[in-house]
């Protein structure tokens, strides 16, 4: 079966073991996506092996690759630039559409792991009692954030792993989407969030300040609570600043990140590797 496919499409560079083997032995052509910048990752979650591992993987699979997916055009740097080919994370729109939303509620969707610094988060709301936050989402921090909540005296309301259809009805229980991340790629619960009219608030970080512009489709701040306490309560006290980025966040996402026109990019691409 595998000697008659025409190409290989693989995910994060990190699985492109399997397509090197594919091309040495059925010279057929793969195609891998670079989502992050690993290295940095892997250091900010302490994993030395994987720091030191990453770069000397990536190279190698960029030897054997036929093109590399970025889904931001900062990631352009780390990988073959002959190689790279930008195409960002896309959204369906009919699915990710806002709908109306009420109360004080702000809502976080990814992984509790460090990289997200969702600790910042929690001490931004500590004493806000008329806030509720959402987080969807599993991981290593996750024990460590319930013991902050109760530190805090929050109670932040955990939903675990959500499928992907049920997350627009998440989405929009919340004005607000928070992403206090130390460094991303290109967050598709960001894009997601300001397709259903979340207004984002995003530390002023690579991988967000890309996306989010600031005192237009949401806001970014420095990357620490107090800031992010001063954005949270002044966005939901200027509730026509908050209903215009909404309309703006959703625009922009209609614009750049429909996902109908990114898979064509992506069918295309495919063609002209299985020729």
């Amino acid at each position: 079966e595998i000697a008659n496919c025409h190409v290989f499409r693989g995910l994060q560079i990190t699985g492109g073991i399997p397509g090197v083997i594919v091309k040495l032995l059925y010279k057929k052509n793969f195609i891998v996506n670079f989502g992050y910048n690993y290295r940095e990752f892997a250091k900010i979650e302490g994993k030395f092996t994987q720091q030191i591992f990453f770069p000397i993987l990536s190279k190698f699979i960029q030897k054997f690759v036929y093109r590399i997916i970025i889904t931001s055009k900062f990631l352009e740097k780390y990988v073959d630039a002959k190689k790279s080919v930008l195409i960002p994370n896309g959204v369906d729109l009919g699915l990710f559409k806002p709908k109306q939303k009420k109360g004080k509620n702000l809502i976080f969707v990814g992984r509790l792991v460090k990289q997200k610094n969702l600790m910042i988060l929690l001490k931004a709301l500590e004493g806000l009692n008329d806030f509720k936050l959402f987080i969807v989402g599993d991981g290593e921090e996750f024990n460590n954030l319930k013991k902050l909540s109760k530190k805090l005296k929050i109670n932040p309301k955990f939903f675990g792993v959500v499928k992907y259809n049920k997350l627009p009805a998440i989405y929009n229980k919340a004005p607000v989407f928070v992403l206090p991340s130390i460094q991303e790629g290109n967050p598709k619960s960001l894009l997601e969030a300001m397709s259903c009219g979340c207004v984002p608030i995003g530390t002023d970080v690579i991988g967000i300040n890309n996306i989010i512009k600031n005192k237009h489709n949401g806001l970014l701040v420095k990357p620490d609570s107090d800031s992010l306490r001063k954005a949270i309560i002044s966005i939901f006290n200027k509730p026509m600043v908050l209903k215009q980025y909404s309309k703006n966040a959703r625009k922009y996402i209609e614009e750049n990140y429909d996902i109908n026109k990114i898979l064509s990019e992506e069918v295309n691409l495919l063609k002209k590797a299985a020729k």
